[in-house]
């Protein structure tokens, strides 16, 4: 379910200004002077993300305060996106122990920016210090803001040498100047025209944002950085591959490698280590322009991680692990989930369903396990199964010679797993039977499957007919 944070903004309730202040599109103080700004201000009002006061003004001119750039920085970031629910809660539990030690109004606000990795611990001095909190948010440090807030940090230019055309650069700081460059070339903030020199343009580094200019602004960087979030729930993890598991909304599952060049984090902090994920846990997708940027997964609350590496080991035991499967992964490594720990299912890894001989994918959600390990790793896997009375359950594999899309027949020679011998057997593939590609772990359709396929078939024999309720491709 993708979102856009400028539209899930309109069901939020904000504060910010006037405390109890409603929303409103006209303000008693808006003039003729601030026709550059009133749709962006109407906008963003609108949208929850700035107000107005009891008394009907919006006050324009008066300074935006850090800390107040702060907060409406956090609520463009999503800190109003409600799906966030789960993931502010955690920026709070895991960042609380620092913003506490500013006395800050707006904890949350502030913990929520950390754990977006728009602010770092050693910036907060900057903005909530006792001395700097309640001043005004100067030009330059809004620029650094803007930048943060857009993920840019790492496309900036940092030669040392920077080219500002404003009459005065000399005057914007040396640690601010690429963050400059780049909000000016981005079109996200121009420079200020002083009447007195009209032939000179500047950027006026210590110069006060006001409450209109910041609503410019940051509705500048909503309107050209698109920003969107998919949510689901993380259903299998695999530490070899990198990749998890998750399904979205509609329930589909999906198999997803982590690139490189993407954070992941878990439970509020940085890692690369998919271990640390637990099944069940909520992810987010966050994209700006389209571009995944963050993966962030939060456990559920007995889970928790704390940021300490977690050992390959650790979800391996040495005793015997009884229980029911929770989830199974399918990919070049399998694996199942059992009372919440994943277990890797390698090629020699013997498994019985119902004291058959059988694979990974003749396992089923709910089926009772008893898994046996040596040295750390899965050896056996014995697996109980509810069979129809009437009919019993068969698995065969072989390579498909014919088949028959009109009837959805395949025709096989195969190897019944109970004899051990090879029969040409006609299997009758069941209308929503489940086909997978044993490679990649997808689903397939009927119409995927093709002669010379090494096919594993798992089904059910009735009136001499092979009937198949689930196919997989090797």
């Amino acid at each position: 379910m993708k979102k856009r944070i400028i539209a899930l903004a309109l069901s939020a309730s904000m504060l910010l200004g006037g405390i109890g202040a409603s929303a409103q599109s006209t303000f008693t103080d808006l003039n003729e002077f601030h026709t550059w700004a009133e749709p962006q201000i109407e906008a963003m009002t609108t949208l929850g993300i700035i107000k107005g006061y009891t008394d009907g003004s919006f006050k324009p001119d008066r300074a935006i305060t850090k800390t107040e750039a702060l907060v409406l920085t956090a609520r463009v970031a999503g800190y109003i996106t409600k799906d966030y629910d789960t993931f502010k809660s955690v920026a709070s539990e895991v960042y609380g122990d620092i913003t506490e030690e500013y006395n800050t109004p707006y904890p949350n606000e502030v913990a929520f920016l950390l754990y977006k990795g728009v602010l770092t611990k050693e910036d907060l001095a900057g903005y909530i210090a006792p001395d700097r909190a309640d001043s005004p948010l100067l030009r330059y440090e809004m620029a650094i803001l803007l930048t943060k807030l857009i993920r840019a940090e790492e496309s900036l230019n940092k030669s040392g040498s920077y080219n500002l055309t404003y009459s005065d650069a000399g005057d914007i700081p040396f640690i601010a100047a690429p963050y400059v460059e780049y909000v000016t070339n981005s079109s996200l903030m121009q420079g200020v025209f002083d009447p007195e020199f009209p032939n000179d343009i500047y950027f006026k580094p210590y110069g006060s944002v006001t409450r209109a200019q910041i609503a410019v602004l940051l509705h500048r960087v909503m309107d050209k950085f698109e920003t969107n979030v998919s949510f689901g729930k993380v259903v299998g993890k695999n530490k070899k591959n990198n990749t998890i598991t998750f399904s979205n909304p509609s329930g589909s599952p999906t198999i997803f490698a982590i690139p490189e060049d993407v954070n992941l984090y878990v439970d509020g902090y940085k890692t690369d280590n998919v271990n640390a994920v637990t099944t069940g846990a909520d992810v987010a997708f966050f994209y700006i322009n389209n571009t995944l940027c963050d993966i962030e997964i939060v456990n559920g609350e007995e889970s928790r991680w704390n940021g300490v590496e977690k050992n390959d080991n650790a979800f391996v035991p040495t005793d015997p692990v009884e229980g029911k499967i929770s989830t199974i992964t399918l990919s070049d490594e399998c694996s199942v989930t059992v009372n919440d720990v994943d277990y890797t299912i390698s090629a020699a890894s013997a498994i019985y369903v119902n004291h058959v001989a059988s694979t990974v994918y003749d396992l089923r959600v709910g089926y009772d396990v008893k898994l046996e390990f040596v040295n750390g790793k899965v050896v056996l896997i014995y697996a109980t199964a509810p069979l129809d009375s009437s009919s019993q359950t068969v698995i065969a594999e072989g390579v498909i010679t014919k088949l028959s899309l009109t009837s959805r027949q395949v025709y096989v020679e195969v190897v019944n797993s109970e004899t051990n011998l090879p029969v040409e057997r006609s299997i009758i593939i069941e209308t929503g039977a489940s086909i997978y590609n044993g490679i990649s772990g997808e689903k397939v359709d009927f119409l995927a499957l093709e002669i010379d396929d090494h096919i594993i078939a798992t089904g059910t024999i009735k009136d001499g007919n092979f009937y198949a309720s689930k196919i997989v491709i090797r």
